[in-house]
């Protein structure tokens, strides 16, 4: 009995450690763009001021509270998929990030917004329903970067990616510059 436990330990050591095909990959972690920064929020990671809004009244709400102290605001569709700048809802409005400098502007936006569907790049052809819109303080950055922790298929781990060329566009960036693109993988 002992020895046909070791053998079974022995085994499933093996397959563990060898790669199998899969059939259908999984997405076990999806985060928002909110959720994300308020995890780094929480381990001590500077991100600029935020707030998550459900109805365009709370986010003129939040946009008052958050314009003192910022050059501009930004108010952007909380969906599972990139490209959500150069989206375009199902009522035709286009752009899923938008950068204003009053606080009524935010109202009006989050009104086109919410409860509508974006269509990106990486949505399925319906696009995705917007019920949430985050509002954050703008600083005016000089330039775009692009910072992402993603899934490597090939280690099944985290694979860091990073890039000073900037984010609306990575994919571009990618085949266009690759040398411009960092990445780092866990190490075993």
């Amino acid at each position: 009995e002992e020895v046909m436990a070791n053998s079974f330990v022995r085994t499933a050591g093996h397959l563990l450690r060898k790669r199998l095909p899969s059939v259908n990959p999984l997405r076990w972690l999806n985060l928002h763009e909110y959720q994300g920064k308020g995890l780094m929020e929480r381990f001590g990671v500077s991100v600029q001021k935020f707030r998550v809004c459900d109805t365009p009244d709370e986010a003129l709400k939040a946009a008052k509270e958050l314009a003192p102290g910022a050059q501009e605001l930004v108010i952007k569709a909380q969906v599972l998929a990139g490209g959500r700048g150069k989206g375009v809802f199902d009522t035709g409005y286009k752009g899923g990030v938008k950068v204003v400098s009053s606080s009524e502007d935010v109202k009006k936006i989050a009104e086109e917004m919410l409860g509508n569907r974006l269509i990106t790049k990486q949505t399925k052809n319906d696009g995705e329903l917007v019920s949430k819109v985050m509002i954050a303080q703008g600083f005016g950055p000089p330039r775009e970067t692009y910072f992402a922790i993603l899934l490597d298929r090939e280690t099944d781990g985290p694979l860091v990616v990073a890039s000073p060329a900037g984010g609306m566009d990575i994919e571009q960036v990618a085949e266009e510059s690759p040398d411009k693109i960092y990445k780092v993988k866990r190490k075993d």
